[in-house]
């Protein structure tokens, strides 16, 4: 007997078990006699029961196989309405026909009320369409088929749900029936979306940092890396997606050779898990130039299984930059011989360098931490809360000569040049003084003002003497230039040409001793006179010059030549006279017996300053009294 149950997909579709056919009794009846028909009648009788035993025991398992139907029908009952998924049962044209529990909580319509009802109701707007398309192409080509959209529950906001859909069909020529698989899938779409929004805040602040950050696999290819990286390598972060990040940036080292990769920090870092942070490196460009970095690896570690790692590095050529600023700074201020202090606003001596230490004799273990005001003598202490409070309006102190005392008591003069010293924020915490020691040209000025006492005396004695020479020792001098002019004009015809020659001699040399005189007098006054330099015009001092030597000039029939025009220069206009009057007497004076003067007066300009020259045919001076 066939006691099989046959089931048809997921859903547990049964197959009713056909019943056994009966055994055919054929009774053949014949004309007999009495004997022989009972001895018939006996067989006759023997066969129906065994037919009638067989039937029995064939409704015995059709009844078995029948319970058998009915307790699978239960279970498959069961199985349908107690599923965590929502099945639903639907005609052809999309008719619910069936539907379990989970699928009228998802719903939110009792199961009964589901029963005839379009399952397209059920969708969103945007969805039905596509359910259309799904609904036809699977009674087209009988495949199963899946996807997720919207349904739209009655009284509640639209729940995702991942649909798979087959068709079945009980017998050849039977009715069409669509089995619906719903699974609500809102767990999921709400941790994709949480994953989404926390995808795109790691990429948000990816790109938002200023630091390079990348990852990479165990085969050191990048896994992604920011804007920030790739640009700071000279690359689009789409061109380094799966390239070998060592090949790209860490293949050399400064001077040029390889740099292994089995060397390199990073790719060690993910390979033995141990993180890493690098200062002393370089990376390259794709221009090939280079940069120094500080760079940091970690280990990507997921399940305890190493991943890759995370590389974040900062271009640090500013702060190598400024370091080494830094450097030159202390070495300067190392070797200064000014003293250079650092305090705060509180007058604490917080830095104190060799040149302090030279000029004040404190050691900087001595000084650091201490006051300033141990540098201060009596008298002077209100000179450091001034500084100070210049120092808070933002003023710098240039120059301030005042008085400090050494470790030894000793008082010297020093110079002052005061900073103030600013934080990151532009508030002033301290100041930064350098101290110079100007004892020397103190006491260089005082001997300078007792000199210059010296000299007042000595001017004032010399002029005392030019006013002595003026009057006392000129009227002699006239009176004998006198006489002498007087025997020549009266006396001409009784004096021979020996004594003619004398009184005339006589007479130049009065001249010329008037003239030195008259030159110790204007030095005299031009050295009391206070100069006071203006503009001038050149041309107007060669004038000058010229109209008071008009008679020696004529005298000595000197030819002067003046190219102009000549330019204007800022100088004493006294001075000028007189050192244009001694060069062009000069040059008048002194040429060889018998040759007529010839000067030339031009100027030239060089640069800001202007050069006069005074050219003549004269004897020259000798080489031994040339500068």
């Amino acid at each position: 007997m066939n006691k099989e149950t046959h089931t048809n997909s997921r859903m547990g579709r049964l197959k009713r078990p056909q019943a056994p056919e009966p055994r055919a009794v054929r009774l053949s009846l014949e004309t007999v006699g009495p004997a022989e028909a009972s001895m018939s009648m006996g067989a006759m009788t023997e066969e129906l029961r065994v037919a009638e035993e067989e039937l029995r025991s064939q409704n015995e398992e059709l009844a078995t196989a029948r319970h058998a139907v009915e307790a699978e029908r239960e279970r498959y009952k069961d199985l349908f309405q107690f599923a965590p998924d929502g099945y639903v049962v639907t005609d052809a044209a999309g008719i619910i026909r069936e539907a379990n529990r989970a699928a009228s909580a998802m719903l939110n319509v009792p199961q009964h009320r589901l029963l005839g009802k379009p399952f397209a109701v059920y969708l969103t707007g945007a969805e039905r369409k596509a359910f259309r398309a799904h609904l036809s192409q699977v009674q087209g080509d009988k495949r199963i088929r899946e996807w997720e959209l919207h349904l739209n529950p009655h009284g509640r906001p639209p729940l995702s749900v991942a649909l798979k859909v087959a068709m079945a069909q009980a017998l050849p020529g039977t009715a069409i029936q669509l089995r619906w698989l719903l699974r609500d899938i809102t767990l999921r779409k709400q941790a994709e979306e949480e994953w989404k929004r926390l995808n795109d805040q790691f990429r948000l602040l990816l790109e938002s940092t200023g630091e390079g950050v990348y990852g990479i696999d165990l085969q050191g290819r990048c896994t992604f890396i920011n804007k920030a990286a790739a640009t700071t390598l000279g690359h689009r972060p789409e061109e380094l997606y799966g390239k070998l990040m060592h090949q790209v940036h860490h293949h050399s080292r400064l001077d040029g050779s390889p740099y292994p990769v089995d060397a390199s920090p990073i790719y060690n870092s993910s390979r033995s898990g141990q993180a890493c942070q690098v200062d002393h490196e370089i990376f390259w460009r794709r221009d090939g130039k280079s940069f120094p970095v500080h760079y940091s690896a970690y280990p990507i570690i997921d399940g305890g299984v190493i991943k890759g790692a995370v590389v974040t590095f900062t271009d640090i050529t500013e702060r190598k930059r400024a370091e080494e600023a830094s450097a030159r700074l202390a070495a300067i201020v190392g070797s200064s011989d000014d003293a250079i202090i650092d305090k705060t606003l509180d007058g604490i001596v917080v830095s104190w360098n060799k040149g302090a230490e030279r000029l004040f004799g404190y050691s900087a273990e001595e000084i650091i931490g201490k006051p300033v005001t141990v540098l201060i003598p009596p008298g002077r202490a209100d000179e450091e809360p001034e500084i100070i409070e210049r120092l808070k309006q933002g003023e710098h102190v240039e120059h301030y000569e005042t008085v400090r005392r050494r470790k030894d008591g000793r008082e010297i003069y020093v110079s002052l040049t005061i900073s103030p010293i600013m934080d990151a924020r532009g508030q002033i915490i301290g100041a930064s003084r350098i101290a110079r020691d100007i004892t020397q040209h103190k006491q260089a000025e005082e001997e300078i003002r007792r000199a210059n006492q010296e000299l007042a005396a000595v001017n004032a004695e010399l002029e005392t003497f030019s006013y002595s020479v003026s009057h006392d020792l000129r009227a002699p001098l006239r009176a004998m230039r006198g006489f002498a002019q007087a025997l020549l004009e009266d006396y001409a015809n009784r004096l021979d040409s020996v004594a003619q020659d004398y009184a005339q001699r006589i007479v130049k040399a009065a001249r010329r001793m008037d003239t030195l005189m008259q030159d110790l007098l204007a030095y005299s006054r031009l050295s009391n006179a206070d100069l006071h330099p203006q503009p001038v015009s050149l041309s107007a001092i060669v004038a000058e010059a010229q109209a008071q030597l008009k008679e020696d000039l004529q005298e000595r029939k000197a030819q002067l030549t003046v190219e102009e025009p000549l330019p204007q220069v800022v100088g004493h206009p006294a001075i000028l006279v007189q050192v244009v009057a001694n060069l062009l007497a000069n040059a008048a004076k002194f040429v060889a017996p018998r040759v007529l003067p010839q000067v030339r007066v031009w100027a030239e300009k060089r640069g800001q300053r202007t050069r006069l020259w005074v050219e003549d045919n004269g004897i020259g001076i000798k080489s031994e009294h040339q500068g």
